[in-house]
């Protein structure tokens, strides 16, 4: 699920951001918020590590070591557990891999692997939220999605393949010409709601609506 915010600078875009974020907080939900800078076009796999490392509380971990012990908290007794080799590109980890995939930087460009690593953030997402047993969903609120790498567009949509997950990002107007073709075909899917904020009309929009 992905809603799209859209409106110039200084419309009240990221406002409204905020305002759905601090009411998915207050409606006892999982918020992870990140603001996407302009840095981001040249880290590949910014956003997803950003994400993944707030969600699972990686960003609060010292160390690759202990990064390694919080990630294996949720896969402990899954499936899951011995496919996190998968993340090492992305989170700068080194867990063990198949010995004809060693060192390969380019393994989630492979098609293959790149569905596995999806698979894989689908269902550290889906861990996450029971994990959090008082938490009823989890809302991903992006600002500024149009500096999101492609990289990490193509991973983006398993962020919100769980049935209580959700995909919130902000953009400009002009943004949409510079977006990779796997984006453009997400913020255009018939899925997808968007809502238009203008200077004129401030934010004269139900925010609970939003999350349903």
């Amino acid at each position: 699920r992905l809603i799209i915010i859209e409106g110039e600078a200084g419309s009240g875009k990221t406002r409204l951001l905020e305002e759905v974020a601090f009411q998915a907080q207050e409606d006892f939900n999982l918020v992870v918020f990140c603001i996407i800078t302009i840095t981001e076009l040249g880290n590949k796999y910014g956003t997803i590590k950003m994400c993944l490392s707030l969600l699972l509380g990686l960003d609060k971990c010292c160390s690759a070591a202990s990064r390694k012990t919080k990630l294996s908290q949720y896969t402990l007794g899954t499936d899951l557990d011995d496919q996190l080799y998968l993340l090492n590109p992305i989170l700068n980890l080194d867990f063990p891999t198949p010995k004809d995939l060693k060192n390969d930087p380019l393994l989630l460009k492979n098609p293959k692997y790149n569905k596995m690593c999806r698979k894989l953030i689908e269902g550290l997402v889906t861990q996450a939220r029971l994990h959090n047993k008082q938490k009823h969903s989890i809302v991903f609120c992006l600002d500024d999605i149009n500096y999101i790498h492609n990289e990490s567009w193509t991973l983006l949509p398993a962020l919100a393949k769980d049935k209580q997950s959700l995909v919130i990002g902000t953009i400009r107007p002009s943004g949409y010409k510079d977006l990779p073709k796997i984006a453009k075909i997400m913020v255009n899917h018939e899925n997808t709601k968007k809502v238009v904020v203008s200077k004129i009309e401030g934010l004269p929009f139900c925010l609970v609506s939003l999350l349903k």
